[in-house]
């Protein structure tokens, strides 16, 4: 796969994962919510992976050092994102 649908597709998953989390967000503060905090935390967990071999297909195809540098810093602000998104919840 080339990098332009590579990137796509691990930024549809990113996506999502900021709607997951914004969710997770709103979920924290409904006291009764605490079995959705659980599933949302569960499913969270599972686009991960997805979003983690996204990521590893895009660096894959990156030829330039400096950019591969970029791409994971980026990466590593957007899973530090979500384990703060995490650990609000727990």
């Amino acid at each position: 796969m080339d990098y332009a649908k590579l990137n796509r597709r691990r930024n549809c998953l990113k996506g999502r994962m900021n709607r997951l989390c914004q969710d997770l967000d709103a979920l924290i503060r409904q006291p009764e919510s605490r079995i959705d905090v659980k599933m949302t935390l569960d499913s969270i967990s599972k686009l991960l992976e997805r979003c983690q071999e996204a990521q590893d297909a895009v660096e894959a195809v990156i030829t330039d050092d400096d950019e591969i540098e970029k791409e994971t810093q980026r990466w590593m602000d957007f899973e530090r994102e979500i384990r703060s998104a995490r650990g609000r919840a727990e």
